[in-house]
């Protein structure tokens, strides 16, 4: 009898609630379910692309007829005939469509170059929650993290699932690898309950799976609280911007581990022929008008420009047919490049080769690390190479930090030496993208040493007057600057307070500025295209990757500026003089010694009076090295 009654609440829930997992008790979310086999549901979050979101959701309901359906509408728009039509539990944004678009196309514009918000405009807290309501909801062990482009072809196996301790799981993508500096920090400060050694790439792109215990656990708001994101942000620009980084990140610094899922598919960096979900195609996407400044494969204003002449590629030796075209991108630590980049490809009508040698070199203070600069040096003129002698695209982008010109000569080096060997004019342009150093303060995402660090990296890139004058900054902007990140954590205040007294007397010497003035700033060295991602003329990303497109074309018409007499500075040379660097490998192994992973972004109580003479010392070095 008590059997019988229990089967019959069991059909009777399924039939208030169908395509829910209701075979589990509400308390169990994230759980153990009463049935053998796990859970599976799905997570949507989407924004105005309904054609491909009813082709993704028909798909699903192909092979899995009443599973769960989390439906977020994260753009306003009003999907719920959609939702009911696929039997999804809904969500939708509050607001209209259009004030959206514009919050978060500026959203997702300031924070290419500043921090918070990621590549879709959505600041982190908010994504956090939206996943913590999902797997709370769905009351299922697994969720399929769904996109516009992701299609199911048939039902997941369950004997592919991930073990019980990994919290996603998806492609196999080595060429997402996070930097070398986030690697080592991961294994370094990850739980003991992550296995060794770790996935060092980040898979939870669409197609990939969740685990909702995972959510449950590691994205409760105290727990996220307890890592030290200013750092590993620091490390690796991605952890926040890119959220298929974010969830992989946050998984292993919540002690689950990150795996490979045999059912998921991404071509072509990962084809797998009997996936269950394919992850790719964007046919059905359409341009909005209304949500154009955040999604990297929208343009909005931004018309393709037609470059059918350089659709060519390499015949397969070390010379390429037609031209070729380079552009070296100089810019702060701070400006997530790789998302203009992006923007290119559609831009141009071109396929375009990607490299970043900034991640490469995270850490504090590392522009001054001999080996870091070496590095950097070595590595651009091998991107360069291997791109010349094998890349199928005609286009390369090379973004860089280069405070002393070293990397950027590497890459005209290796470009001249291909021409003298091929005959192959290699059309080059450079653009430098100059952001308010004011975007260094976030007090979520940022401690003192990143600000500092990043006011550096602007006093290196920059100089008073000159003949590209971008902005004009003042001594109260910068003083301001530096007392807010003296209250920031990271370090002790004290130490803190030294280094604000140093570096204000550095950065007045270095612009040239008086108690209460003003100067305008250019590069240090000249760009064929110079942009203030502060003017009010930019209000996109599109926008800045227009004006990228079009530098790009007009390069075959003139040769770049960066092969024209640049700015000498004395002892530019890493190896040049051996005490300005042993001052500064001190001065940043004093920021990075003995950080407590217990207590995010605070140090030991390292002798003030050491600190301070250190960073005196450090500071005088550099005021020689760029004398004005």
């Amino acid at each position: 009898f008590f059997s019988t009654c229990s089967k019959f609440v069991a059909m009777f829930k399924e039939f208030l609630c169908p395509g829910r997992c209701a075979r589990r008790s509400k308390t169990a979310a994230g759980g153990s379910s009463l049935s053998q086999e796990p859970k599976v549901g799905f997570f949507y979050q989407t924004c105005n692309q309904t054609n491909a979101m009813e082709r993704v959701l028909e798909s699903v309901r192909q092979h899995y007829p009443s599973e769960f359906i989390y439906l977020y509408s994260d753009c306003c728009h009003d999907y719920k005939a959609v939702a009911e039509k696929y039997n999804c539990h809904y969500v939708q944004r509050s607001g209209t469509a259009e004030a959206d678009g514009l919050i978060k196309a500026r959203h997702a514009f300031t924070s290419s170059y500043g921090v918070g918000c990621n590549q879709y405009g959505m600041c982190i807290d908010e994504w956090c929650d939206i996943w913590r309501d999902a797997a709370e909801q769905s009351q299922c062990d697994w969720l399929v993290h769904l996109e516009d482009d992701v299609i199911t072809r048939k039902r997941h196996d369950p004997a592919k699932l991930p073990g019980p301790n990994v919290g996603v799981a998806g492609p196999n993508l080595p060429g997402f690898a996070f930097s070398v500096p986030l690697q080592e920090y991961l294994k370094d400060h990850a739980p003991a309950s992550v296995q060794r050694p770790m996935l060092p790439f980040y898979n939870a792109t669409g197609a990939s799976i969740v685990s909702t215990k995972a959510i449950l656990k590691t994205f409760k708001p105290e727990n996220i609280a307890q890592m030290d994101l200013p750092h590993m942000h620091f490390l690796d620009l991605r952890i926040l911007r890119a959220t298929d980084a974010t969830l992989n990140a946050f998984m292993l610094m919540g002690g689950y581990d990150s795996a490979v899922w045999a059912d998921a598919s991404m071509p072509p960096q990962n084809p797998v022929e009997d996936a269950a979900f394919l992850h790719g195609g964007k046919e059905e996407y359409v341009v909005s008008d209304t949500h154009n400044g955040n999604m990297p494969w929208q343009q909005g204003v931004a018309k393709p420009i037609s470059t059918t002449e350089w659709t060519q590629s390499p015949t397969g030796s070390k010379c390429a047919v037609g031209g070729r075209w380079v552009m070296i991108m100089n810019s702060p630590m701070a400006l997530s490049a790789w998302e203009y980049s992006s923007r290119l490809t559609k831009t141009l009508n071109s396929e375009v080769a990607f490299n970043d040698t900034r991640i490469l070199g995270g850490g504090y203070f590392r522009n001054f690390l001999p080996g870091v600069v070496d590095f950097q040096v070595d590595y651009t003129r091998q991107c360069v190479e291997r791109w010349l002698q094998s890349g199928p695209e005609p286009v390369l982008v090379l973004a860089m930090s280069d405070v002393w010109g070293t990397a950027t000569k590497a890459a005209c080096k290796a470009i001249q030496q291909y021409e003298q060997q091929c005959g192959t004019k290699v059309h080059t342009s450079s653009v430098f993208f100059h952001a308010n150093p004011d975007i260094a303060i976030h007090e979520r995402f940022t401690d003192s040493q990143t600000v500092y660090s990043q006011l550096i990296e602007y006093l290196q890139l920059m100089k008073p007057g000159g003949q590209q004058q971008v902005a004009k900054v003042s001594h109260e902007q910068l003083h301001n600057i530096l007392v807010k990140a003296s209250q920031l954590p990271g370090m002790t205040k004290q130490g803190s307070q030294q280094v604000v007294i140093k570096m204000e007397a550095m950065i007045m010497k270095m612009l040239g500025l008086l108690e209460g003035g003003e100067v305008n700033v250019s590069p240090r060295m000249d760009y064929d295209l110079v942009i203030d991602l502060d003017a009010d003329k930019w209000s996109g990303i599109d926008q800045v990757t227009l004006a990228m497109a079009k530098e790009i074309k007009q390069s075959q018409n003139r040769q770049s500026v960066v092969y024209g007499a640049q700015p000498e500075m004395r002892d530019i040379n890493p190896t040049g003089d051996a005490a300005v660097w042993d001052t500064w490998i001190k001065a940043q192994k004093l920021l990075e010694k003995r950080r407590d992973p217990s207590t995010p972004a605070t140090f030991s109580d390292d002798d003030p009076d050491t600190f301070s003479k250190v960073f005196g010392d450090a500071f005088d070095q550099m005021l020689e090295i760029y004398s004005i």
